[in-house]
């Protein structure tokens, strides 16, 4: 199971008890909680959780390059492909909430790959409300369509790895339209 939970195991079951104070099993729950997280970083198709990564980027040919994972918490190393290195502050300055790396007094060179360390996403307690207002409708949508004996259900066993199964049509238009602010569509250059 996921250990990166869009929303607290108690908070997911508040909400739900607010709505319906139906009984909730705890482990049916956990399971939901760790799916439908992982399925919200999957439809807005971005990392919500602080996660450090190191990428290459190519460069802009203008002062401004837009890294695919935001908001920028830190930028730790810029490196280009010869070995020169940039020093947040001094060489380039970060918009945080856009992903931008804004190159002071130049621009990032066409034809240079630059190797970029960061973190990026939110720390768990930073994380939107409406992020996690959409993990709650979307688990109470999930859990009110499913008997107790469908949510989870080892389907399978191969190898000695059980494959759970999920029932899901997609989230409601309430929970697409709750992160349709984050949703990311945009086309990064990078080299492998």
């Amino acid at each position: 199971m996921s250990d990166r939970l869009l929303i607290s195991h108690d908070d997911l079951l508040a909400f739900l008890k607010q709505k319906d104070n139906t009984g909730y099993d705890d482990d049916q729950l956990k399971v939901l909680n760790a799916y439908i997280s992982g399925a919200v970083e999957e439809r807005i198709k971005a990392t919500v959780l602080a996660t450090e990564f190191i990428e290459d980027y190519e460069g802009t040919g203008d002062a401004e390059m837009i890294l695919y994972n935001y908001p920028i918490i830190e930028v730790t190393e810029v490196v280009d492909d010869i070995g020169n290195s940039f020093v947040s502050g001094t060489d380039f300055r970060i918009i945080p909430r856009s992903g931008i790396l804004k190159l002071t007094g130049g621009s990032w060179c066409h034809n240079t790959y630059y190797t970029i360390t960061y973190k990026a996403g939110y720390e768990l307690e930073d994380i939107p409300k409406s992020i996690k207002m959409a993990v709650c409708l979307w688990a109470g949508e999930l859990f009110n369509k499913l008997d107790s004996k469908t949510l989870g259900v080892i389907s399978n066993v191969k190898f000695g790895q059980e494959v759970i199964s999920y029932i899901n049509d997609g989230p409601s238009e309430a929970v697409d339209k709750l992160l349709k602010g984050f949703k990311r569509s945009m086309v990064v250059t990078t080299r492998s």
